[in-house]
């Protein structure tokens, strides 16, 4: 018979866990809404994994102090009081493959390097990039007409994780992660 595992109960809230280790590989929406539940004094240690050669490795690199860069400041909600942000920092993300209602009211932030897959390898980079984007929503959020903020993410695992990790139940306005479809071009 399976043995079913609470890892929730078992490893994030034991106070006796000091540090987790996660290597995330999922689609970026799901990675987002784990990283949402794992709140708690557990400290997460990242660990990437090399597509190309299967090897993983920890977030311990030199930080090479990457920024965000916004593409397009003067973003205005939609009617519906909606508003995006397309983060591509593995790769561009471009306007035609964003949802018709979306494209003029959407902010497009790219990184201060050329995109990479694992572009970001320190984890205290990582972390300053993910404050950066959360106040840019959390600005957003306080707008009292803006109803759904939707993310357009091409991100690594630990990035995705991160940023949902910053979620703010409460605080910010619901969030809706699109899924890019490479088949159809377009972010569902």
């Amino acid at each position: 018979s399976e043995k079913q595992i609470d890892l929730y109960n078992r490893f994030i809230f034991n106070d006796e866990v000091e540090n987790l280790y996660i290597c995330g590989i999922s689609r970026v929406p799901f990675l987002v809404a784990y990283g949402a539940c794992l709140k708690g004094n557990v400290s997460v240690k990242y660990i990437e994994r090399e597509h190309s050669t299967n090897k993983s490795f920890f977030l311990d690199d030199v930080n090479q102090k990457i920024n965000i860069i916004k593409m397009n400041e003067q973003i205005e909600l939609s009617e519906d009081g909606d508003i995006g942000i397309a983060i591509g920092f593995t790769s561009k993300i471009h306007k035609e493959h964003l949802p018709q209602k979306l494209k003029e009211h959407t902010l497009f932030i790219k990184p201060s390097l050329e995109e990479d897959r694992l572009l970001i390898k320190n984890q205290d980079n990582l972390i300053e990039i993910v404050k950066k984007i959360q106040k840019i929503i959390d600005g957003y959020s306080s707008n009292s007409l803006c109803k759904k903020i939707h993310l357009f993410l091409s991100i690594q695992t630990s990035f995705a994780i991160e940023l949902g990790r910053h979620f703010q139940e409460g605080i910010h306005k619901n969030w809706v992660i699109h899924n890019f479809d490479g088949s159809e071009g377009e972010y569902s």
